[in-house]
């Protein structure tokens, strides 16, 4: 019965936030694909006409246009994503997982990760056949690029299977498109005709894009519908005729409502994961770009710029100094652009708009997405606080319980980290990445900050409700807390965090409460990162720890806690995983109590920390006093 209980407050808590669009979303989505597996042959004889319309009537779109796109934003020159060489022997890595295909390619890939199954269906890798043709001419690239297309045409009948799912449709459409466009070119400057690539090519790609303006995503949201209207943007500008100007109204329509409600007033996008942030800003910038490019620019064409560079700027404020992300939120290395490639491409193209947060400035407040970034004056010494919400009520699905959770570059190096993310299917892995333990936050008696569960989905939820960054002059405080654990076990927690520069580092968690209770911390360490245990006189545990460069500091535990060291998974990468070494402090008592460790130097030996009274912390470092108000 507590279980039926358990699984219907979990069930009441995940649904009850949904909009009644994404329930008539999934509704209508799970009866057309019921209809295109039923009435797949109708619906192809259906559209067979005005396919054949359209497609005798295809001319080469402008190529100018087409021209300055691909040199500005997938060119020959930038690095492949798939390697084409591997292509070309029916090799495929995705998520750092290879398989290769003996003679036609499996297209249900069957034993692999439905994420892999989805990349081999988005075609990447014919854009980097496209660019291996450009760099080189071999006949080689564009003949597998003809093999490949017209296998999956033959195999992956209409809106049948994965690869008709509305977003890997929308991925390939716009993979396709852009292969098509850098082989037109280099063909007409050689003696093939361009209609050489394919009437059978031509005819899917507008099959596909009519299936994709009935099929759009609306019980999924987020970044989806962006890639849906990217997409349908891309075919209505590729296209001439009635249809394809409806899907490209349709697409910026999509494109212009979402650029509001996905996009937050600090810059950040309202899922909060730095990688969807990169892959939508990259998207947005690409459309206003194609736009631009064709002399359609949307009416609020000024209002789409202040946005994007504003996306471009936030991305710099959470930049750690080896200018990757942090792994918040179902985010991992190797996925999106690189930052800095990215905010390049947008600078040139749109101008570098107002300079509001330089990367100089000691303190950088995000407020809207929840981001807060702490560093010292010459950027090396940085870290960046997640106190904000999962993300949207209505679109939790790549939210981790992770509420004041931080990440730390110490001397240009990252030292402390997320533990990243490995796959989306379902079970133990990836249940592990979404908990409270895989972060750099505290867990009360072994509960959930936030009730995730399945791949995507989230019960109740924590919610911020204290957020302040705040330069003191001497020294920086951030303090913030949450309401996670407040209804069960009735614990309020608060962490307050000093940055004493060049790169000292205090850490307080207050658990405010009534009652004996388990509290634990963690703090997961970059797995280059050496960790040993050494004693002390005053009862502080401390790890000294020592980098790969070689540099050392300290991370020292102040009692009560007890510290103990443990080692866990750390996945930077989809499918990749290494391992390292987790500190673990706690302790079990009455509340209210303090938790509190410091990060320092090894060469500051001498550190120490007493408090005066419930709000006045007095730091001793190398002779000079300096007393921090909590």
């Amino acid at each position: 019965m507590e279980m039926s209980l358990r699984t219907a407050s979990l069930y009441f808590n995940t649904l009850r936030y949904l909009k009644p669009s994404q329930t008539l979303g999934r509704l209508t989505h799970v009866a057309k694909r019921h209809a295109h597996r039923t009435l797949s042959p109708i619906y192809h004889f259906w559209y067979a006409a005005q396919v054949r319309r359209a497609v005798a009537e295809f001319s080469p779109p402008r190529a100018a246009a087409w021209e300055r796109l691909s040199r500005d934003w997938f060119s020959a020159e930038n690095p492949p994503r798939v390697d084409p060489y591997a292509t070309l022997r029916n090799q495929f890595c995705f998520l750092n997982q290879t398989r290769s295909f003996n003679g036609a390619i499996d297209w249900r890939a069957e034993g692999m990760p439905k994420l892999w199954r989805y990349n081999l269906h988005y075609f990447d890798y014919l854009v980097d056949l496209a660019r291996a043709h450009q760099r080189s001419s071999d006949s080689r690239f564009l003949d597998k690029m003809k093999q490949l297309t017209s296998d999956w045409i033959n195999v992956n009948p209409w809106g049948l299977g994965e690869g008709w799912e509305p977003y890997p449709v929308s991925l390939r459409l716009v993979n396709w498109i852009k292969a098509y466009v850098m082989v037109a070119k280099s063909m007409r400057e050689g003696p093939t005709d361009v209609t050489s690539f394919g009437h059978d090519f031509l005819t899917s790609l507008y099959m596909q894009a009519t299936y994709l303006a009935r099929s759009v995503e609306y019980h999924l949201l987020g970044n989806h519908l962006i890639k849906n209207g990217k997409a349908l943007l891309y075919a209505g500008l590729f296209f001439t005729g009635e249809a394809a100007a409806r899907w490209r109204q349709q697409g910026l329509d999509m494109l212009e409502s979402q650029l509001d409600e996905q996009v937050l007033d600090d810059g950040g996008h309202f899922e909060r994961s730095p990688m969807y942030h990169t892959l939508a800003l990259e998207d947005l910038a690409e459309c206003l770009a194609l736009l631009k490019y064709f002399g359609l620019c949307p009416a609020r064409y000024m209002h789409w710029r202040g946005k994007i560079l504003q996306m471009a700027q936030f991305l710099l404020s959470i930049l750690h100094p080896d200018k990757e992300i942090p792994l918040f939120n179902d985010s991992a290395f190797g996925i999106a652009a690189k930052p800095m490639d990215l905010v390049a491409k947008v600078r040139r193209a749109f101008g570098r708009g107002s300079e509001g947060r330089r990367a100089s400035m000691r303190c950088t407040t995000l407020p809207q997405s929840g981001y807060f970034v702490i560093q010292d004056r010459s950027g090396r010494n940085k870290m960046i606080l997640d106190c904000g919400l999962v993300g949207p009520d209505y679109l939790p699905g790549h939210a981790h319980s992770d509420t004041l959770s931080y990440e730390l570059s110490w001397e240009g190096e990252r030292v402390i980290v997320d533990s990243g993310v490995y796959e989306y299917h379902a079970g133990p892995l990836r249940d592990y990445c979404r908990r409270t333990e895989a972060h750099n936050t505290v867990r009360v008696d072994a509960l959930e900050q936030s009730e995730v569960w399945g791949s995507f989905r989230v019960g109740r939820r924590a919610r911020p409700m204290k957020a302040l960054l705040e330069d003191k002059g001497d020294y920086v405080v951030f303090e913030g807390a949450h309401d996670g654990y407040l209804k069960k076990p009735g614990v309020k927690h608060t962490r307050r965090v000093f940055h004493i520069e060049p790169a000292l580092w205090i850490v307080m968690d207050g658990l405010e409460g009534c009652g004996s209770h388990l509290v634990e911390g963690f703090i997961h360490l970059h797995p280059d990162i050496s960790p040993s245990l050494r004693a002390t006189d005053d009862e502080i545990s401390e790890v000294e720890c020592a980098s790969r460069s070689g540099r050392r500091f300290v991370i020292g535990v102040l009692p009560p806690s007890r510290l103990d060291v443990k080692t866990a998974p750390y996945f930077p990468e989809f499918g990749k995983r290494a391992e390292t070494k987790v500190l673990r402090y706690w302790a079990h008592g009455p509340l209210p109590a303090r938790l509190v460790y410091f990060i320092a130097p090894l060469s500051q030996q001498d550190l120490r920390l007493q408090w005066l009274d419930d709000s006045l912390l007095s730091l001793y470092v190398n002779g000079e006093r300096k007393l921090l108000s909590c």
